[in-house]
């Protein structure tokens, strides 16, 4: 469908709710949320809350394996933001 398969990482309570609804509702007609990270993503979003770094070095990890680009936040805002300029 043509749709980019996000998932994310190292976020939680408010930031975790404030990046999900972002992500399935006004990105929603580019953007497919994937609650579950996986080789299936094509974009994988990290924010820098949550209480252990663990999972989220994890996924990095296994995004660079997977050759998925991994984007901190403030620059997956920016490029949002870029984008809907056009």
């Amino acid at each position: 469908d043509g749709k980019v398969k996000v998932s994310i990482t190292g976020f939680e309570g408010t930031a975790l709710s404030q990046m999900e609804r972002l992500l399935k509702e006004k990105l929603s007609p580019w953007v497919e949320f994937q609650q579950i990270f996986s080789q299936a993503c094509q974009l994988l979003v990290v924010g820098l809350s949550g209480h252990t770094n663990t999972g989220r070095l994890r996924k990095q990890q296994l995004a660079r394996r997977w050759n998925i680009p991994v984007f901190l936040v403030e620059d997956f805002y920016a490029k949002v933001l870029e984008l809907s300029a056009m």
